[in-house]
């Protein structure tokens, strides 16, 4: 269950609906089956709300 909301967090924060299926089955099976990790999240959550600056040094992207 808590990979199944954290595919819809990941859906939502890659621009698509968090009721898109296709995407967030994938990103479920990815998550079940270790190719990607929960942990992850946050880059996305990050890069989706600062969209002019890197997520990871804050240096401004022109």
């Amino acid at each position: 269950m808590i990979f199944w909301q954290y595919a819809k967090i990941i859906a939502g924060s890659a621009g698509f609906e968090k009721t898109n299926y296709r995407f967030v089955m994938a990103k479920f099976r990815q998550l079940k089956e270790g190719e990607i990790f929960w942990n992850e999240i946050r880059e996305y959550v990050k890069e989706r709300e600062k969209k002019d600056e890197c997520i990871f040094c804050g240096a401004k992207r022109t």
